[in-house]
């Protein structure tokens, strides 16, 4: 038996994975509490979506509404348990890297996952990068150099239960709440109570049962026989971290020459929504020639998104680009370009969509450091934050 992945050992188990209620149950609560009205949430490494399916009975118990309820994990078996569950959309990915665009989500939750990815630091900087300014993160940690943890030794390299034991890795608890401290964030602490699957000798006797080698299942006996609770069985920590960047308030805001418009109406219309820090929003008119269209622009140099509304204004349409793709056909390169039609009604939903366009272009060049001109980015950021969809959440629009 060759070594496996870690995406393949945990579809292997997939079929033998035992949820934690009480776990789930506590985390539920405290991403309940942090989560506004209708808000998005993602976990990442979410096994059979167990805690996502836990999240929704709590917002229901607390009359709380909740957005989307997205599941991200490396291990497929695991994405076909969690996509059996209710209100539960789950993808496969990969949690260094993982297929959502920035700031998207109100609360991000990530259990016991640090210590079976490779770069702690980088996971906890892509969790901060998919968390919209002042969402949350939830993050529940297991120091790996935790004591009465069983061991591998003794297992033949080729066994399930050996490979899923030897994924663990070592990183310390503090380096994690460090660079949540680095990114901004306000961090508060909680001591939990949960033992992980590789301290439960339950678990790990009927994961030996379920591998049938003649090794494993010698494990599996003397695991049955020789412990009915593990010794020195670690407790969990529980960092909540709070995302710098309030999403409302703290923008001047300036109309010009738009009768029945104020200042205090456009922010109304703009709550809820993430800040472009240190930039002053300009509305005025557009005076169109054919017909409506929409137009706004980011000006670096002044600090300025200006957000122009066509005058007089009619319902109109406008075709909007989020995706282009790459074909080659013989020896020549062209893209293939995704749209989606969106009618603009009123002046409301062209004021927010034209906001959020220009705010990603102020995200990528002002927090990101980047070029600023990714327009299907702007226009798929947009999209996406109200709601209108482009058919998933990964980077290139379609996670289907």
């Amino acid at each position: 038996m060759r070594t496996l992945t870690a995406g393949e050992v945990f579809s292997d188990i997939a079929v033998v994975w035992r949820d934690d209620r009480d776990r789930a149950g506590r985390i539920a609560r405290r991403v309940v509490r942090n989560l506004r009205s209708g808000g998005n949430i993602l976990d990442v490494g979410c096994g059979t979506g167990f805690v996502l399916s836990r999240i929704r009975a709590e917002a229901r118990a607390n009359g709380k509404r909740v957005g989307r309820t997205v599941g991200v994990d490396l291990a497929e078996g695991m994405i076909e348990r969690a996509r059996a569950r209710s209100g539960v959309r789950a993808i496969v990915g990969d949690a260094l890297r993982i297929p959502v665009i920035d700031q998207y989500f109100d609360v991000v939750v990530a259990t016991d996952v640090v210590r079976f990815v490779a770069d702690p630091e980088r996971f906890v900087r892509e969790l901060f990068r998919v968390t919209m300014p002042g969402g949350t993160i939830v993050l529940e940690l297991v120091a790996a150099s935790s004591g009465g943890r069983p061991k591998a030794k003794g297992l033949p390299s080729d066994s399930l239960l050996r490979q899923f034991l030897d994924l663990r890795r070592s990183y310390g608890v503090a380096d994690v709440r460090n660079t949540l401290d680095e990114l901004g964030c306000e961090v508060t602490e909680w001591l939990g109570r949960s033992r992980p699957v590789d301290h439960d000798p339950s678990f790990l006797a009927r994961l030996g049962r379920y591998s049938a080698t003649p090794e494993d299942l010698m494990a599996a006996k003397r695991l049955t026989n020789g412990s009915g609770k593990a010794s020195s069985s670690p407790r969990s920590v529980v960092l909540v971290a709070r995302v710098p960047g309030p999403r409302t308030g703290g923008m001047p805001i300036r109309v010009r020459d738009l009768p029945r418009w104020s200042p205090a109406r456009v922010q109304r219309l703009l709550d809820g929504l993430p800040i472009a820090r240190g930039y002053e929003v300009v509305v005025k008119p557009l005076r169109w020639r054919k017909r409506p269209h929409v137009q706004a622009f980011c000006d670096f140099t002044d600090k300025l998104i200006t957000i122009q509304v066509p005058a007089p204004f009619f319902s109109f349409k406008e075709y909007v680009p989020y995706r282009a793709k790459r074909v080659r056909r013989g020896r020549r390169m062209y893209f293939r370009w995704f749209w989606r039609t969106v009618w603009f009604d009123r002046p409301d939903e062209l004021i927010r969509y034209l906001y959020l366009h220009e705010y990603y272009h102020w995200y990528l060049r002002e927090v990101r450091g980047r070029k600023s001109g990714a327009e299907t980015a702007c226009d798929r950021f947009a999209l996406q934050q109200l709601g209108r969809g482009v058919g998933g959440y990964a980077y290139s629009g379609l996670a289907d």
